[in-house]
Parts: C-alpha cells; sequence; structure tokens
C-alpha cells in the first residue's frame, strides 16, 4: 500500500509519499464522505429531531450542484480503495456520497437527482427491510445497481455490531446479508457501514474474514491498524443549507488536519 493515510478525522485523508511535487512537498488528499438518509420533504409529524436524517428534495439538490459548483468530483467507493491501494487516481477535489438504511425516498428522490447530475453514490442496505413499506424493493436495488451505483451492507437489521456475542450473530448480520445483496444484484458486496458508527476489532476481523474491502462509521475514533475499515463520515443534517454543508466540510477540515493522533491503539 504505498498512500499513507495520515488521519480519518470525519474526512479520509492520504498522504501521497510516491507522489512528491517538484520542492519535495507530500501530495495530500482530503476526501469528504457525506452520510445521507431520507431524501423526502418534511411531514408536520415529523419531529425535530428526526428532521436531522430527512433532506427536503431541494435542499439535497441544493447540496449536489453546491459541491458541483466549488469544484468537488463525486467518487466511487472502489475508486477511493483502489487510489488507497495504488491502483488508481482521484480527482483534485473528490467527495463521496453515501445513504444508509434503504428508504423508498433514496430511490424515488434521490435517484433522478443523482442520475441528473451524473453523481456517483454508494447505498448501505439493511436487509430485513427489503420489499417493506417505506424501504426499496430487490426490483429497486438491482436498478441501482445496474444503473452503476455501489450496493453495501447495513447488516440485516441495524443491530450494532459492538453487541455480537457468538458467531451466529457475524454471520447472519454480516454474511448473510452480504449474500443476500449480492443475489439481488448480480455483484459482490464489498464496502460496509456501521449501524450507529458502532465498531470494534472483532467485527473488522470478521469483515475482513467475509471479503469485504471497506466499512465506514461516523465521526468516531479511527484504527490506524485498519483505515479502511474505520473511515469516518459527516452525517448531513436535514437543517442544513448548501451554504451550511460547505461550511461543515471546511470545518472539519481544519479539525480534521489538527487531530492527526485520534487514532485507536
Amino acid at each position: 500500500m504505498k498512500h499513507s493515510i495520515i488521519a480519518c478525522i470525519l474526512f479520509f485523508c492520504l498522504s501521497a509519499n510516491a507522489r512528491q511535487s517538484a520542492n519535495n512537498s507530500i501530495e495530500t488528499v482530503k476526501i469528504p464522505i457525506l452520510c445521507y438518509h431520507q431524501v423526502r420533504n418534511w411531514k408536520s409529524t415529523d419531529s425535530k429531531s428526526s428532521r436531522t436524517y430527512i433532506i427536503p428534495v431541494e435542499t439535497f439538490i441544493r447540496h449536489i450542484v453546491a459541491l458541483r459548483d466549488n469544484g468537488y468530483t463525486p467518487v466511487s467507493a472502489s475508486q477511493l480503495v483502489d487510489y488507497v491501494n495504488d491502483k488508481g487516481v482521484l480527482p483534485s477535489k473528490p467527495v463521496l456520497i453515501t445513504f444508509d438504511d434503504g428508504s423508498e425516498s433514496q430511490y424515488v428522490n434521490a435517484f433522478p437527482i443523482l442520475v441528473r447530475y451524473k453523481i456517483k453514490a454508494v447505498f448501505f442496505i439493511m436487509s430485513v427491510t427489503i420489499d417493506h413499506q417505506r424501504f426499496m424493493t430487490r426490483k429497486q436495488i438491482k436498478d441501482l445497481s445496474d444503473y452503476g451505483f455501489e450496493i453495501g451492507c447495513h447488516t440485516w437489521d441495524h443491530q450494532p455490531t459492538t453487541k455480537y456475542t457468538i458467531e451466529a450473530d457475524y454471520q447472519h448480520q454480516l454474511l448473510k446479508s452480504k449474500k443476500d445483496l449480492g443475489q439481488i444484484t448480480g455483484r459482490q458486496v464489498s464496502y460496509f457501514a456501521y449501524p450507529y458508527g458502532s465498531w470494534n476489532v472483532e467485527v473488522i476481523k470478521h469483515l475482513q474474514a467475509y471479503g469485504y474491502k471497506a466499512a465506514f462509521q461516523l465521526s468516531g475514533i479511527c484504527d490506524k491498524q485498519a483505515p479502511l475499515f474505520t473511515m469516518q463520515r459527516i452525517l448531513v443534517d436535514g437543517h442544513w443549507d448548501a451554504s451550511r454543508l460547505l461550511k461543515e466540510i471546511n470545518r472539519t477540515s481544519i479539525n480534521h488536519l489538527i487531530h492527526t493522533d485520534k487514532y485507536q491503539d
């Protein structure tokens, strides 16, 4: 792995030791990873706290346009992992957009917007909800995959991975769900998102054994020994307008560069 990871506090930040400029400075690529949940207009019954996880459709469009207008290029999880493993390159201002849970609103509202603006994204699905009301169907998941979006695993039923106690828990939540999604898409499922962002070393070992290439948390501590399995994300708040989103990305970038020692030992 030619690229050494120097920090991952809400950003995935890579130092490319082999890519030095004429003045011998180290190339650093900062990759904001955004986490969305539902994409739909608020209802009168939605509480203020629940609206944190619900992005109004017009707000989502403005987020996408703001990223584009500020020079960000959406990349896939595969591009990120390939870059870390010295198998590819990234644009100067990459951004990775992810969706958790498999809400039907992601297919109905976000999918057309992503297509319109030619945006790459990863959808992390919890398998138990497939074909259930307000969640995506098998056909919708297949449509996303066929269009070129990456489908990742978000466990079987959203149980925190830190609560697994026996081997059967890991197999059901991590492996069976991975296989189910693979059967739907006809493609290898290589990426995982931790429910509630919680993880431990044991679950990382199982993810690696089951053939996952990377895993995403939220804003917790990273593991220096397995940075690709503790990649941090910015949980996008439904109350943020486009300006606030950009400010959060920039603010996190500064915080990220300061706290380069925040790793799980």
